[in-house]
């Protein structure tokens, strides 16, 4: 079956499904009714007795106390008997009935018969109720909303908590008050409804969704999970990055972003378990289907994958506006269901539905426009300009006229920036004879240069990079047919302009989901998500080579007006040769943006088909089919008299995926007498994956300024891969459940993966968990309102992970000349394993004073054996390595989480939220004759290897020279002084590198955390985060150009004379004396050049702790009573907002938590010439109608 068929039948069971619920026929929903309870209850007041039944019987009673004031004190002893007729039996001879409204059971006083002399007619005339709204402690609460449900009929509680409101009989009266439940009551034929609101923090039994899309009580789960809801996304989401919302929410959740801004976005849990770093990202799960979530980037102009262009990942095609909530699970035990794909935890998103809406139809429009702009510059100093000559000049070598060098001297405009003092001194600039720049025309029509001051012109980070811009307008449309089918469609249109001149996209994003149920037996869901996005230009941004922008940037100086450099074509020949007198000889910044376009069109259509079907008496079969596909066509582009490519050059890709999943899951769910319960799950699916490129590049070309295949001097160059891949699957859940307080999951699930060899293919992996909640076992003083939940949990799991295609057998590859093929660099092993992730947690969920306080731990220990990786072996071989198992790998960590609300009254709430979390790695073995691992490097400067007893994340390379420990130099006056672990210099004052390899630090913070607070005021909502680290570090080549060059602060001492610096001198005899001699100014470059010396590792290894201040946002909702008035409007929202505001820090570059694109992976430990980090300021209405 092909692919367009695939999606074909997929829109057609979409639409289909959609038809039937506008025609299908309404129904009560009996399936809360029709469950049975086995409850004993002697002279219990009814209220008592209603709380047991919802405790018993899952399920939830509305009721005035007006309305069950008089019922009797309940006695009765049922056995395995439907909820309905235990109603029947209790409220037989009282007067009142009970109704099932959506998935809720009001009870109300029964109907008057015609009997009585009331006629069809009376039943809808209006009368008036009245009655009083108390809080938890029975005190009258002021203030709140008593509304007819789907009018503008409303009044608010006086002082009393007292209320009278119009009403027909069957009408539903809605009670809201901020900080309480919303009750929904429905008039029978009573006058008079008391109320009593119960507090939001008393909802102890959430319901979170967790593996395969069960929904589980969250009391009865056995390991760490976090659950987030929409609200929160989107008030942290930055225009680029909907995950930008999870930083600092989530304890142990490690958010890392590519500096390109918008790119790949790099999530991990609990650490590093795997050698490669690629796979050690958590799983995403839309609506139950495991998503394609993997980044294609491309070669930065070919010149190879030391930078990348960043084409972003799977995650950026999901629409934060379409997310209901998200489920993030931690460590095996809580993804052991998933499989080996979802070894590192899941996150698992539920998309909105119409399910909850109050109306039949609801329409809202929302809009947001926000601003970009550089929130942070490195230290650069702003005294001394270009070059290394005490005095500045300025020459672009014109043969034509020779009048234009008039001091007949080179021109220091070069890349270093240890040049002249900016202060004012007049000095031969930039000049442009065509604009009129730095000179003038004589008489004769000669252009003649003039001297100007030679000043500073500021950051020239800031005046290239502009203020970037998004707006984004959704529409949606949600309609609620009846009880059984709901519809909910939306579509978004985003348009942006990033902070790089010349850097515009767009993307469109259509949901569809619906709800029908055709029987009581028969349900269908469908999910469709469709995501356009087109790109411009994706400029390179990061990366140390000739076409990334920042390597561009890094070569000016303040002394350049960044204007000068708009004019990036020599005069005379533009559209042949540009200009890069500015940049010493490298490509103009300008140029690169213009001219070395790279565009993006990708098309993705993803979703799913999911269908339940209860079948007997607890026994239910949910079938679910998924289906995600990706068409991608990109172009890159390097004019002619680009550095690398002078010829030009010019390349197209085409990419696509396609990813289909199929599963069946059996749940039985049985309450057993003696308060028993089990919940049984067995299921299998089966997961398929396909991935191809196509790459077509021309070399030179023929015509400058003409982009095509066509227009090669040389013959294109073509290069092609593909890839698929298997997983079939069965897993089993069994819950057991004693008294809602105990709880037991066991789980087992084999993978057979398609990647391994056949022997090895097949592997099992289980897990056991389980909790205690302590205070439905024993009196904690709930009642007192101090303890109101405790709980105590443990988990054990193991689970495999298989690996990559194309590594059990040897193959040919193409290359990029026709006709050409190789064979591989890394010889194939057909006996590799799975690897294996063991892990346990033990932790505690406690919830104090009413739930105001609640506080969350975990500790967390696993071992990754089998690893899988690549391992050096004798090039006498013909590879330089082979894939093999070697190795085990620890983590180990510990959570903490807690959230209350501090103050609370009528119209005002304060929240707070923290988390805080630390992990350590270590290598506990390695393979066979291995000496270490090599995670990853950069050129000869800095290594990230791994030895027994270090982290995966451990740098090495090289110091300075000290000296050794119980060293002593002798002064003149004869005394002695420990000079120990002091730098060494050279007879110049110069420091000296030890060339021998060393342990530098860890990449890896030693922990990190958040913390937000809320306020709200009735109608006005506040809010403000911050989150941070303390410890790891980056080897950073932004440190490097920033000092080797001489643009830091760190360079200005000794400039203007001479300095001393700190250290000893190693003499002929082997001792040592403390350097006291002046360096003077012309030996400062010197000096520093050494200090900051790109081979030395320890001199450009720095800090990223920080702190920052990553969301503040204020929101206004107006009063629903106020908008009633205008018949149309529902809700109305405005709000403003700011994103990744400030950041306290001592790192040198722009942002301590950037990570650089290497090949298709996010690398941590490496700073390549990262992008700035921007600030975003933002406004944005919602309007519902």
């Amino acid at each position: 079956m092909n692919n367009k068929l695939k999606l074909t039948i997929l829109i057609f069971i979409a639409v289909f499904s959609a038809l039937s619920g506008v025609v299908a026929r309404a129904q009560d929903n009996p399936s809360v009714l029709d469950r049975k309870v086995t409850i004993k209850a002697k002279d219990m007041p009814i209220d008592v007795f209603l709380a047991e039944m919802e405790r018993k019987g899952d399920c939830q009673f509305f009721y005035g106390n007006a309305v069950i004031e008089g019922i009797p004190p309940v006695t009765v002893d049922v056995k395995n008997v439907k909820i309905s007729a235990v109603l029947d039996i209790v409220l037989k001879g009282t007067g009142c009935t009970y109704e099932l409204i959506a998935d809720s059971i009001a009870i109300k006083k029964a109907e008057t018969t015609a009997a009585t002399g009331q006629t069809a007619d009376s039943l809808l005339e209006e009368f008036v109720v009245s009655g009083k709204v108390v809080d938890e402690n029975s005190k009258p609460l002021s203030g709140v909303g008593v509304f007819v449900l789907n009018t503008t009929n409303g009044v608010l509680t006086d002082a009393e908590g007292g209320y009278s409101l119009k009403v027909k009989r069957g009408d539903v009266v809605q009670f809201s008050f901020l900080g309480y439940r919303t009750q929904n009551i429905t008039v029978g034929t009573e006058t008079g409804i008391d109320v009593k609101m119960l507090p939001e923090a008393e909802q102890l039994n959430s319901v979170v969704v967790t593996a395969l899309g069960i929904k589980r009580d969250e009391k009865s789960l056995g390991y760490a999970m976090s659950k987030i809801n929409s609200d929160a996304i989107s008030n942290a989401t930055t225009a680029n990055n909907w995950l930008s919302g999870l930083n600092g929410q989530v304890a142990g959740l490690r958010i890392e972003q590519s500096s390109s801004g918008g790119g790949t976005t790099r999530v991990t849990l609990r650490g590093e378990s795997s050698v490669d770093f690629a796979n050690n990202g958590a799983l995403f799960v839309v609506d139950g289907v495991p998503m394609y979530n993997n980044s294609t980037a491309s070669e930065a102009g070919g010149e190879g994958s030391a930078y990348a262009i960043d084409y972003g990942d799977g995650s950026g095609d999901i629409n934060p506006d379409d997310i209901e909530s998200i489920t993030v699970l931690k460590g095996p035990a809580a993804t052991a269901l998933y499989g080996s794909s979802a070894s590192n935890g899941a996150i698992v998103i539920t998309t909105k539905s119409a399910e909850k809406l109050e109306s039949k139809i609801s329409v809202e429009y929302s809009a947001a426009l926000s601003f970009e702009t550089v929130n942070s510059t490195p230290d650069l100093q702003y005294e001394y300009g270009q070059g290394d000559d005490s005095s500045y000049y300025y020459y672009v070598t014109d043969t034509s006229n020779p009048d234009l060098n008039p001091l007949g001297k080179p021109s220091q405009s070069g890349m270093l920036s240890w040049g002249a003092k900016m202060d004012g001194t007049p000095a031969y600039q930039y000049y442009n004879v065509s604009k009129g720049i730095g000179g003038s025309l004589n008489e004769a029509g000669d252009f003649i240069r003039e001297q100007t001051p030679f000043v500073n012109n500021g950051d020239w980070f800031k005046d290239f990079f502009e203020t970037g811009n998004t707006l984004k307008n959704s529409l949606t449309v949600s309609g609620k047919l009846n009880s059984r089918n709901s519809v909910r469609l939306s579509f978004s249109d985003m348009r942006q302009q990033g902070i790089i001149p010349n850097s515009p996209g767009n993307n469109q994003h259509l949901f569809l989901r619906t709800k029908n149920e055709f029987t009581k037996w028969f349900t269908s869901e469908i999910t469709l998500n469709y995501r356009r996005k087109q790109m411009d230009n994706i400029p390179t941004g990061s990366g140390y080579g000739s076409t990334s922008i920042m390597y561009s940037l890094w070569c000016y100086a303040p002394n350049i007006d960044m204007d000068w450099a708009r004019n990036y074509w020599v005069s005379g020949k533009e559209g042949k040769q540009q200009d890069t007198s500015l940049t010493g000889g490298k490509n103009n910044a300008y140029f690169i943006a213009n001219e070395c376009v790279n565009t993006q069109d990708r098309d993705r259509i993803y979703g799913n088909v999911k269908l339940d079907f209860d079948i007997w008496k607890g026994l239910k079969l949910m079938l679910r089919g998924g289906l995600d596909h990706v068409s991608e066509f990109r172009t890159q582009q390097q004019a002619v008299s680009t550095q690398a490519k002078p010829e030009g050059w010019y390349q197209e890709q085409r990419i696509a995926s396609l990813q289909y999943t199929g599963e069946f899951l059996f749940t039985y769910n049985h309450k057993f007498d003696h308060d028993f319960g089990l919940n049984a799950n067995l299921g299998g699916s089966i997961l398929y994956r396909e991935y191809s490129r196509t790459q077509q590049t021309a070399d030179n070309l023929y015509l400058p300024g003409v982009y095509s295949l066509a227009n090669s001097k040389s013959e294109v160059k073509n290069e092609s891969y593909s890839e698929s891949r298997q997983t079939n699957s069965l897993y089993g859940l069994v819950s057991l459940s004693w008294r809602n307080a105990l709880f037991l999951d066991l789980t087992g699930r084999n993978d057979w993966a398609s990647t391994l060899p056949a022997s090895n293919r097949s592997f099992f992996y289980p897990s056991v968990s389980g909790s205690v909640v302590l205070n439905e076992l024993l009196d904690f003083g709930r009642t007192n309102g101090i303890v109101d939940f405790l709980k105590l949990r443990g988990s054990w799991a193991q689970v495999g992970h298989d690996t990559a295609p194309y590594r059990i057998e040897e193959y040919f590859q193409s290359t990029k000349f026709p006709s050409g093929v190789t064979t591989q660099k890394t010889k194939a092993n057909s006996a590799l394993k799975p690897e294996i992730v063991s892990s346990w947690e033990v932790g505690a969920d406690i919830r104090l004073f009413r739930s105001r306080l609640n506080l969350d731990v975990a500790y967390y220990d696993g071992n990754t054996r089998n690893i899988l990786a690549k391992m050096p072996v004798s090039t006498s071989t013909g590879v330089n390595t082979v894939y093999t198992n070697a190795g085990t790998i620890r983590n180990w960590g510990v959570e903490l989480s807690a959230s209350g609300i501090l103050l609370k009254t009528k119209d005002f709430q304060w929240r707070l939220n923290a988390n805080w979390s630390m992990n350590r790695n270590e290598v506990l073995k390695l393979g066979d004759g291995i000496d270490f691992w090599n995670i990853a490097q950069y050129s000869s400067y800095a290594y990230m290897y791994a030895y027994v007893g270090s982290s995966l994340t451990s740098m090495y390379g090289y110091k300075y020279k000290r000296a050794p420990e119980g060293s002593y130099a002798v002064g003149a006056d004869g005394k002695m002084t420990d000079v120990s672990g002091m730098m060494v210099l050279d007879k110049n004052g110069s420091p000296i590198t030890d060339y021998d390899l060393s342990y530098i630090g860890e990449c890896m913070p030693k922990w990190q955390g958040g913390i937000s607070t809320q306020f709200s005021w009735k109608g006005l909502k506040a809010s403000i985060s911050f989150d941070g680290q303390y410890g790891g570090h980056v080897w950073a080549l932004t440190n490097w150009v920033l000092n080797y060059r001489g643009k830091g602060t760190a360079t200005l001492e000794g400039r203007d004379g001479s300095m001393v610096p700190k250290g000893v001198q190693l003499l002929e005899d082997g001792n040592y004396r403390i350097y006291t001699d002046k360096i003077p100014a012309t030996g400062i470059q010197a000096y520093y050049q050494a200090l900051y010396d790109r081979p030395c590792t320890e001199a450009n290894f720095v800090s990223t702790s920080f702190l920052k201040l990553r969301d503040v946002r204020l929101e206004y909702s107006f009063p629903k009573k106020l908008l009633a008035k205008t018949k149309v409007i529902n809700g109305l929202t405005l709000a403003v907002y700011g994103n990744n505001l400030y950041c306290w820090s001592r790192f040198p570059g722009f942002d301590p938590e950037s990570v650089t694109m290497r090949g298709n992976a996010l690398t941590p430990g490496f700073d390549l010439l990262q992008m700035p980090s921007t600030a975003q300021y933002g406004a944005s209405i919602k309007i519902t109608f």
